[in-house]
C-alpha cells in the first residue's frame, strides 16, 4: 500500500461553529551547531529573522538569550541559588526546547559537562494561507 504525503486539508480541525483552526507551519531559517564546556561560556549571534528556535543539547547547559545592547551582564557562570536569571533556559541532555528568541546573543554554558548544542532557527510560515482553508464544513 502507497502512503500519501500530501495533506487532505491545510486545517483539519474546526471549532464547533465551523471555523478553522489552522496547524503552525514552521520554516527553516538555518542550524548552528557549536561545542560548549563548563568552565567558560560561549557566544552565538541569532540573526535578525529568527523568531524561534529549537535547542538540542548532548550535555546538559544553560542558554542565555539578550540582545546585544545589555551584552555585558549575560551569565558568567552558574546561575546563583535562588535568585532570577533573565532570560535564561535550561536545556536538559537529549531532549529537544523550543523558545521564541529575538536577535542579539545567546551565550552557552554547560552545567557540568562539555558537549554540544545544536540551534534550529525557525519562523511561522504562511504560504497555505489560501481561500479553501475559510470554507465552513
Amino acid at each position: 500500500m502507497a502512503l500519501n504525503n500530501v495533506p487532505r486539508e491545510n486545517y483539519p480541525f474546526s471549532t464547533a461553529e465551523g471555523s478553522a483552526i489552522p496547524l503552525d507551519i514552521l520554516k527553516s531559517e538555518g542550524l548552528i551547531y557549536t561545542t560548549f564546556d563548563a568552565t567558560a561560556a560561549i557566544d552565538i549571534n541569532i540573526p535578525e529573522s529568527s523568531g524561534v528556535c529549537f535547542l538540542y543539547a548532548s550535555e546538559a547547559c544553560f542558554v542565555q538569550f539578550k540582545d546585544e545592547a545589555v551584552i555585558t551582564p549575560l551569565l558568567p557562570s552558574v546561575p546563583v541559588n535562588n535568585v532570577l536569571t533573565e532570560g535564561m533556559v535550561f536545556v536538559p541532555a537529549g531532549h529537544v526546547i523550543a523558545v521564541a528568541i529575538s536577535q542579539g546573543i545567546a551565550r552557552v554554558l554547560g552545567l557540568a559537562n562539555s558537549g554540544y548544542i545544536v540551534v534550529q532557527l525557525v519562523t511561522r510560515w504562511n504560504a497555505l494561507d489560501i481561500d479553501q482553508n475559510y470554507t465552513r464544513r
